[in-house]
């Protein structure tokens, strides 16, 4: 999408147009592109955030929540990685899957489905503990900051 098509949807008044402009932005790393919607959408962040968004498990303002934030760092130089303690679903696989991170297995857990990895962001270095869980099919992980050695 590109960065009109992405603000377009975060201020419609329609709920799976919102969702799926929080994936875009969640998704991207191209700091241009997010700079563009954040230039057309933070100027109206109370209005994108009175939009109903319902939700199951979890709250889909969660989401929204998200690209807002990810759109306010967008606009600085601090590293996307800051928004992984702030979320229990950002995905070890995928962000090394994008190159964002490295990781390692420390522990698996198999009695509790739970493991334990120490990933590095690969922009900027900063180290995070990272314990993952699962349970009804959903899993959630908590990432920590590490000192960078």
């Amino acid at each position: 999408m590109t960065p009109y098509e992405i603000s377009s949807s975060l201020l419609e008044n329609n709920s799976s147009r919102v969702l799926a402009g929080c994936v875009e932005v969640r998704n991207s790393n191209d700091r241009t592109i997010l700079r563009a919607v954040a230039e057309r959408v933070l100027p109206k962040r109370a209005q994108v955030e009175d939009i109903e968004l319902d939700g199951g498990i979890i709250p889909n303002k969660h989401w929204l929540q998200s690209a807002l934030t990810r759109l306010e760092i967008s606009k600085g130089d601090t590293c996307f990685c800051a928004m992984y303690p702030h979320s229990e679903f950002y995905d070890l696989g995928k962000e090394q899957a994008s190159h964002n991170l490295s990781t390692e297995l420390r522990e698996r857990i198999l009695k509790t489905w739970s493991t334990d990895h120490i990933s590095h962001c690969k922009n900027c270095g900063q180290c995070f503990e990272v314990h993952r869980e699962s349970g009804w099919h959903v899993s959630w992980r908590k990432w920590s900051e590490l000192e960078v050695p």
